[in-house]
This record gives C-alpha cells, structure tokens and sequence, in this order.
C-alpha cells in the first residue's frame, strides 16, 4: 500500500519550487528519496482510480521524478498537481518519489517540451510510459524530443506499427508489453526444442499452424509478434501472402508454410482480450511432431511419442502493469523484439487479415 504525500495545486512559475517543497516533506517525515531517473507517463481520460494504481506500481518498481501528463481539449489553461508516493520496502526503509501530474490545453501543447527539460533531474535518464490507446502526434513527438526508453503496450494501443519503427530511427528503446505477454509461448517452444529429437525434425518442418484470434482489446499486430519470431529464429523469409496462409522459404530454398487458424473462447482466453489457443509444427508426413496449447493458466505441450499434454509454463498475471512490474524487477529480453515486429508488420501489411 502507497503512502501518498498529498498533492498541491500549483502555478506554472511555481512547478520548481513545489517539487522542492515535496523532497523536503519526504525527507521531513525520515523517508529515503529514491528517485533515480525521469519518467513521463502519457494518459488520456484515464480514471483517478487506474491512474493512482498506475503511478503506485511505477514507484515502487522503479523510483522516478514523475511527470504524468495529458492532454485536454477542453482545459483553459495548464494545471499542475505536486505531490509524492512513497513505499515501505522494508522494516525500517520507505523509499519516495516526487510525482507532477500536468493537464495541458490542446493549443499549448509547445510549451511542455522546455517546462519539462527546466524541472528533471539533471543527469538521470528519461524513459515514457504510453498508457493511451493510440500514439497521438504530439506524444510521439514528445517522446522522441526527451526519452530514451519507451514503454508500452502495442496489445491495446493503436498506431505502434508505425510509431515503433519511428522510435527506432531515433536510437530509442522500445519495451512493448505484448512481447512480454507472449513470453510464456517463447519460452515453452524453446524448452522443447531443446530436445534432441525435436530440434532434428525442425529441420524438416514443412508447416507451422497458429491458433489465434485477435479480441476487441488486442491487435492482431501483437497476436503476429510469436509468427515473426519463429519466422526469424528459423530464418524464414515471406514469398507470398494468400489470407490464411503465408509461404516461405529457407536461405537454401526449402518451402515452409504458416497456417492461421482462429481460436475459440475455450482455449484460454477472453475473446475481448484476444486469444493465442496454441500452435502445431508439422513434418513432412503431415503430421504434427509438437503441438503446445493454452489450458487455462497453463501452456501445455504434446509430443508425438507420448500422445498425452504435459504441462510446460504458467500463464499469468498478463495485464500490462504486471508486465511491467515484471520486467523492473526481474528484467526480459528484448533482442529478438525488433526483428520479430518488423517480421509481423510485414505480414500485417502483406494482408494476414482473415483473422480480423
């Protein structure tokens, strides 16, 4: 549970001395300031509620000076709030950040890069938190003038196909929930392979089917992420698109196919929150010689030999700010994330549209 340092409505001229005021008050009350870095949070119209939750769970996993910012048609003029979170992480240590939450009129929006550069903590790196549902201009715009990481969710946020790419280019790094979420599927399909036998007949693999249907609240661009993993780690390349199934071929010219099939609400998952139900590797004979599912809060794995479904990975704790939470505290890899999105984007754009 938080402690909060309650907030203070400010001027714009007094932004400075009210995040003074509220490292004082934290080390007033024998709390330890542990804010080691910048962090902009992005949101548009989330709920008090859901924003508190979302500026707890950063403060504890990653102590920051906050600036959560949005943007409001409506708003006459900039408004600012200064406060602070603080977290007993110990018996005996509490460790605060200082938190500006900042409203800003649509016509003002110029200003924010020059208010926010006057008020960080000199030094520290910048990362952004994007909790909306789409990439506005203005914060892709922001985000590349300040920060150096960016988190977010392309599950649940509309434009990441083309705002990711745009990231890149200018040297940031993306940390994106969905490679997160599918992390679980990774993992499971590497520990089968591990398998002598198994990874001899990856060679002849001639067909690959994915069981995935996107949801209201998942973009099929996230849900093509595990495709254009496997399509790089097996160094695959797209000959031709033809809706549900796509051709590929090796470096020596062997001929692959991936094969999308939808999955229904039973196999694991929400229809709103999209659905990844499982995928078959099949050899030449025509028959599957490993198949993984989801069952629940498990993954699950059938071999040819055994005919049975063994469990291989839970599968939990998915919602985006676990995700993050998780990856704070215990970190994920993201090597593989930049080829394997530019490989879905291609197959988004190449028309794997069935599923939609």
């Amino acid at each position: 549970m938080a402690i909060v340092i309650p907030s203070v409505c400010v001027e714009m001229g007094q932004l400075g001395s009210a995040l003074s005021r509220a490292v004082r008050s934290i080390e007033e009350l024998g709390y330890l300031r542990a804010a080691h870095s910048n962090l902009l949070v992005f949101h548009h119209d989330l709920g008090s509620d859901e924003l508190g939750k979302w500026i707890d769970s950063l403060t504890l996993v990653n102590p920051s000076r906050v600036f959560v910012i949005s943007v409001k048609d409506d708003a006459a003029d900039i408004s600012l709030d200064v406060g602070g979170r603080c977290h007993r992480v110990s018996p005996s240590v509490i460790l605060c950040s200082e938190v500006a939450q900042i409203t800003v009129p649509r016509h003002r929006i110029a200003e924010l890069p020059s208010v926010l550069r006057a008020h960080m903590l000199s030094g520290a790196r910048i990362e952004a938190v994007i909790l909306q549902e789409s990439i506005a201009d203005w914060v892709e715009h922001l985000t590349g003038a300040l920060a150096q990481t960016v988190y977010l969710d392309s599950r649940v946020t509309a434009g990441a196909a083309q705002a990711v790419p745009r990231f890149w280019y200018r040297k940031e790094r993306v940390i994106d929930c969905a490679w997160m979420w599918l992390t679980p599927w990774r993992d499971s399909i590497k520990q089968a392979f591990d398998r002598v036998d198994l990874r001899e007949r990856l060679s002849a693999v001639s067909r690959i089917v994915f069981r995935m249907t996107p949801g209201e609240d998942v973009s099929l661009l996230s849900l093509l992420l595990l495709p254009g993993w496997i399509q790089g780690r097996l160094g695959l390349e797209v000959r031709e698109v033809r809706g549900d199934t796509v051709a590929l071929a090796t470096e020596n010219g062997r001929s692959v196919e991936f094969v999308f099939e939808g999955a229904s609400c039973g196999e694991g998952e929400l229809a709103s929150e999209g659905i990844v139900g499982g995928i078959s590797f099949v050899g030449r004979s025509g028959e599957p010689f490993l198949q993984l599912r989801r069952s629940g809060s498990l993954l699950e794995g059938q071999f040819e030999e055994r005919g049975c479904w063994a469990p291989l990975r839970r599968y939990d704790g998915q919602e985006s700010r676990e995700l993050l939470e998780r990856y704070f505290l215990i970190g994920a890899s993201m090597t593989h994330y930049p080829s394997s999105f530019r490989n879905a984007v291609r197959l988004l754009e190449g028309g794997v549209l069935a599923l939609s």
